[in-house]
């Protein structure tokens, strides 16, 4: 299904809340085992997985909060920090294309701001930054997980980043947010397209090991997880992680909650410095210096991959 510029058409995406509104999903960093979804008018509630039943349960509505610096607008306090209860909205409900801006437009004042067909991103060019249409498009059945939470296999994913529903039979290239594109799958969550649809052309050019390390990095799932899952040492797994890095576009998306975020502190106050890029020894000692405890060189290796 082709995508308009305004309202999300994707009906896979689509959820009742307890109180009966229909409500997406909100792109959210590592959504692992819960997520937040949004309805129309920015009730926001979220959403529980069982990884033991495979089921989700809603929990209570959350208790919407001023912005700390103006106090003069409302909006949540979210895991990745406040956002505007218009922002919000806009990212679960309206499609954005490439190179939008994250700005949210309210259209006229004699509506509500909640309202959904008030709002509009300030800028929303045409699609086609990347053209694909020279390339055969290849299909590929979706074997994909969210976190814990595995993907219906049934929905297809192309080489050109479209997904197909087997519910609807319909086809999208999904919207973007946070530097990629984004689709819903049934039961499951927003499907990252562009990893999805890309680890479909590295699966021949990689060895299998760091071909199921480059998998589980863009899917969020830890060194640890990743060990328990294939018989490895977590050492082993982190060793796959740092060779893979490299591979995966946007890497520091991926990698950043990998490690603890004190370090990523560290790391950026050196940046530009001669000492990032050298030897990794000495760039531990000076990490050391500053954190005043020891981290693991296979965590600093990769936020070292990611910042390069």
């Amino acid at each position: 299904m082709q995508e308009s510029m305004g309202l999300i058409r994707w009906r896979d995406g689509l959820e009742r809340t307890p109180s009966g509104d229909l409500a997406r999903e909100l792109v959210m960093p590592r959504a692992c085992s819960s997520a937040v979804w949004v309805t129309r008018d920015g009730t926001a509630y979220r959403r529980y997985y069982n990884s033991q039943t495979c089921a989700w349960t809603w929990g209570e509505a959350l208790e919407v909060a001023l912005d700390r610096e103006t106090q003069d607008r409302v909006g949540y306090n979210l895991p990745t920090g406040w956002r505007s209860l218009e922002l919000c909205i806009a990212t679960a409900w309206l499609h954005r294309a490439e190179g939008s801006t994250r700005r949210v437009r309210i259209l006229t004042s004699s509506r509500p701001s909640n309202d959904v067909s008030n709002l509009a991103w300030a800028e929303r060019p045409q699609e086609g930054s990347v053209d694909l249409e020279g390339e055969e498009e290849t299909w590929s059945a979706l074997h994909w997980s969210i976190g814990i939470i595995p993907c219906d296999a049934r929905y297809s994913i192309s080489s050109r980043g479209r997904l197909l529903s087997p519910h609807t039979g319909e086809v999208t290239r999904g919207f973007a947010a946070r530097g990629t594109r984004w689709a819903a799958v049934q039961g499951a969550g927003l499907v990252d397209l562009n990893a999805a649809s890309g680890f479909v052309r590295a699966e021949g050019e990689i060895p299998p090991r760091t071909y199921e390390a480059y998998k589980a990095l863009v899917q969020g799932i830890t060194p640890a997880e990743h060990a328990r899952r294939h018989g490895l040492r977590t050492k082993t797994a982190w060793d796959y992680f740092n060779v893979a890095a490299p591979l995966v576009p946007k890497v520091h998306l991926y990698g950043r909650p990998l490690v603890p975020e004190e370090l990523w502190v560290v790391l950026e106050s050196i940046r530009g410095t001669s000492v990032l890029g050298g030897p990794l020894k000495q760039l531990m000692g000076e990490v050391v210096a500053h954190l005043g405890h020891e981290i693991t060189y296979e965590e600093l290796r990769l936020a070292r991959t990611c910042l390069i």
